[in-house]
This record gives structure tokens, C-alpha cells and sequence, in this order.
């Protein structure tokens, strides 16, 4: 049996070596997932190495689930802050023609809980104009 091993007072198993593990390695993994696919690229991350995808993805959403914001928050361009749900990014990765598709699905009601948790503050949006779009876009939601 593997020994755990201790690392910032938390316990693990295992931990693998791979690109995702490291900042340079993030970046370069999602132009392999993607270099063949057309449509544009969202990155969710929780942590300052997933600030390294920026140059490579369309829009960068950080993700505390209720954390502390960390030191690059202000550079993400918005900011989901309701724990421990990630609903309020559904709206953002699937924009209004996804909620449209899902119209009287039993789909709908997870989006209808993003599109409220993210219009009652679970996300933040670093300038006006991103808040304005987004609330523009889902207006007529619930």
C-alpha cells in the first residue's frame, strides 16, 4: 500500500508528474485538446498556476468556492464566488443560445439557478461593461 504523503497540511495518496501539474503545462494541453476544433475556449480555475491558460482561451473565470480570492484575482476577468456551486458559469459557457437549447428541459432549471446565483452576486465581474453584457444577454431569464 502507498504511503500518504503531506503536503500544505493536506494528505494525498499519489501525485502525478504530469503537464497539468504545472503552470507551463496547462497552457499547452488545451491547444492540443483544441487545435483541431473550431469555437471559442473557457477556462474555469481555482488556482494562480491556472492564471498561466489566459493567453491561450477566450475568457478566464476563477473559481473560490468561497476561498479567499487569491493573488491574481484581479486579473481574472470575471469571478464565481457562490460555494460551493459552479452553476453561475453555465450561462457563461453556454451563452444564451445554450439556455435556448435547454428550454423546457429538465436541463433548464440548473440553468436558471446559474442565471440567478450570477445576477444575486455568485459571480463578480471585474468592469461594468462585462456585467452589463452579461445581464443584457439574460434579461428575459429568470
Amino acid at each position: 500500500m502507498t504511503r500518504p504523503q503531506t503536503r500544505n497540511a493536506q494528505q494525498f495518496m499519489d501525485h502525478d508528474n504530469g503537464p497539468l501539474t504545472v503552470s507551463s503545462g496547462k497552457p499547452q494541453t488545451i491547444l492540443d485538446l483544441t487545435s483541431k476544433r473550431a469555437g471559442r475556449r473557457l477556462m474555469v480555475g481555482d488556482g494562480s498556476s491556472d492564471l498561466a491558460t489566459r493567453s491561450v482561451v477566450d475568457l478566464f473565470v476563477g473559481f473560490g468556492g468561497g476561498r479567499q480570492a487569491r493573488n491574481g484575482a484581479a486579473r481574472v476577468p470575471m469571478r464565481s464566488s457562490t460555494p460551493p456551486s459552479i452553476a453561475p458559469v453555465l450561462p457563461l459557457a453556454a451563452g444564451p443560445a445554450g439556455y435556448q437549447r435547454v428550454l423546457g428541459t429538465p436541463h433548464q432549471a440548473v440553468f436558471d439557478r446559474g442565471i440567478r446565483l450570477a445576477l444575486e452576486g455568485g459571480l463578480t465581474f471585474r468592469t461594468d461593461d462585462f456585467r452589463a453584457a452579461f445581464t443584457t444577454a439574460f434579461r428575459t431569464s429568470p
